[in-house]
């Protein structure tokens, strides 16, 4: 071991010379037995986890690498990690029948306050639902608003409304969802749409 984290520079004498320093130095020499088997126990569980961890690895490039995941990563904001845990999260598309459906799945549906006589009049994301899709669609979205305009123009309608950055950026992550089924079922790249600005423009003209 020593060898091969050296590069080759030390062996099994630099081996012996940190062997004999280890028992000249302060330790715990009671219940050694047992503090032995623990570190033995430990080690093993690092390579363990680092064998899980290369298995997970493997296969989050295998679904990145797919032709689902290219499809996806058109998506303005959403990247080859974001695609991995859209595919895995959401699996098969038909099982939504409407993009509602797969927001509330994320846990991005408003939920209402209510307790007794009081009835909260704010609404909250309920985040009732899965919190690895709601990161995703949450970080794709912030992402979507900044580099395409018609989710930015969305955006920016709900902030001139007084809405929280937060709040808006859920109302484009809702949004996403619409997208992202559209995509996965009808198995076609996102198709870049006109911004609202533009949209108004192009009618005044008319």
């Amino acid at each position: 071991m020593i060898r091969e984290a050296s590069r080759g520079h030390h062996g099994r004498e630099k081996a012996e010379e940190v062997k004999a320093a280890a028992k000249a130095s302060v330790g715990s020499t009671w219940a050694a037995d047992a503090l032995s088997f623990e570190l033995a126990h430990v080690v093993a569980l690092i390579g363990h986890m680092d064998s899980e961890i290369a298995a997970l690895d493997a296969k989050i490039a295998e679904i990145v690498d797919g032709p689902m995941a290219e499809l996806l990563q058109t998506i303005p904001g959403v990247g080859p990690v974001n695609a991995a845990v859209i595919l895995a999260e959401v699996g098969d598309p038909n099982r939504f029948e409407d993009p509602s459906k797969l927001f509330a799945y994320a846990g991005i549906d408003a939920s209402k306050f209510q307790s007794g006589k009081f009835d909260g009049s704010e609404q909250h994301m309920s985040k009732r639902g899965s919190s690895h899709l709601r990161r995703a669609l949450m970080y794709a979205a912030d992402k979507a608003r900044m580099r395409d305009p018609y989710f930015g123009d969305y955006y920016d309608s709900l902030r001139a409304r007084g809405k929280h950055h937060y709040v808006a950026v859920s109302g484009v992550a809702r949004k996403l969802c619409g997208v992202i089924l559209a995509v996965m079922r009808e198995r076609r790249p996102y198709e870049k749409r006109p911004s609202i600005q533009s949209r108004r423009k192009e009618s005044a003209a008319d």
